[in-house]
């Protein structure tokens, strides 16, 4: 499902504002009496929400399935659907940051799969530079953040990489978008 959502996000994100950007709509978005931070988290979470109505029906019925031809651990079930969320909500505010810099919206899906496949593949890369370097690496990753999620446990370090990761997307996007008005 993580690949699912590798793929699946990118086209999620690549219009919310690359295409108010096209259309011109963000001018008159910018006149309406909300702040930029107003509107970038209601696109965060339209967003958000899309991505948990594509995923809840497979989620339980594949948490249906296991119930009924094993004896799964629910806990391990909920921790690792837990992290796919956090994970959809850190690949939604990546998604969104790049769509904020394009108006062509399948330049915002590629730059996006490019950027999270790269966050995918760095942690691997960590695995074969020295000390200090691998340590950073492997941290900046996606992957070993949402391997313990995937596992039952449940790190605040992860939790914290995750919160403060969709904070700086969204803070950036939300620069990105005030930007705008001063041009």
């Amino acid at each position: 499902i993580s690949m699912t959502t590798l793929i699946i996000t990118p086209m999620i994100t690549m219009k919310l504002l690359s295409e108010e950007r096209r259309l011109g709509t963000l001018e008159m978005l910018m006149t309406v009496p909300i702040t930029e931070t107003q509107i970038i988290i209601s696109k965060f979470m339209a967003a958000f929400i899309f991505y948990m109505f594509l995923i809840v029906p497979m989620v339980v019925a594949y948490t249906i399935l296991l119930g009924l031809w094993g004896n799964p651990e629910y806990g391990s079930i909920i921790t690792g659907y837990g992290g796919l969320v956090l994970m959809a909500a850190v690949f939604i505010s990546i998604g969104l940051f790049v769509s904020s810099f394009t108006d062509n919206q399948i330049v915002a899906a590629i730059v996006t799969f490019v950027l999270l496949l790269g966050g995918w593949v760095i942690g691997y890369v960590g695995q074969f530079l020295p000390a200090p370097f691998s340590n950073v690496f492997e941290y900046l990753g996606f992957f070993d953040h949402f391997t313990s999620f995937r596992k039952g446990l449940i790190d605040t370090r992860d939790l914290v990489y995750c919160v403060s990761f969709v904070v700086f997307f969204l803070f950036l996007t939300v620069r990105s978008l005030e930007s705008r008005r001063w041009r």
